[in-house]
């Protein structure tokens, strides 16, 4: 951060940031369901919202704290794992959860251009979005086309 500039006054205390980036380009994709939203803020929140960079976080919790079902919140999180905002591992001494990690480091335009490229994959296949995050995982192809997650 440069000398002059000094750091942002908290306007809303108790609140939880999100990049600018999220309201101004990610809500534009239409092809992307508002429950996959949902699901983005809730686990931002859950992370982020915290000043942490990975949570545990059931399914149960999701679909809880979202208000959507169990098959849309998976679908949900893999989409946003598929573009980079956060790595999903199984959590093996704690039944039932995951950690989600968030790459605090990751750009908008690198989130959008992956986003873009998924929902182009899916036009191409003639796919909802849903069917093509859900064929790729099944496939096992869980990384954007021609893209590599970088996770430090």
């Amino acid at each position: 951060m440069p000398a002059s500039r000094k750091p942002r006054e908290l306007i809303l205390p108790h609140s939880t940031p999100v990049p600018n980036w999220i309201f101004d380009h990610l809500l534009g994709f239409e092809d992307v369901p508002g429950s996959s939203f949902k699901v983005l803020m809730f686990l931002w929140r859950r992370t982020i919202g915290w000043d942490k960079r990975a949570d545990y976080v059931s399914l149960s919790q999701i679909t809880a704290g979202t208000g959507v079902g169990r098959h849309q919140a998976v679908k949900a999180a893999r989409l946003w794992e598929d573009v980079g905002l956060f790595k999903r591992v199984r959590a093996e001494d704690r039944r039932g959860m995951i950690r989600f990690v968030v790459d605090p480091n990751i750009s908008g335009d690198e989130v959008c251009m992956r986003l873009g490229a998924l929902v182009r994959e899916a036009l191409d296949a003639r796919l909802s979005l849903d069917q093509l995050v859900l064929r790729r995982h099944q496939t096992g192809a869980t990384t954007a086309p021609d893209l590599v997650l970088r996770w430090h």
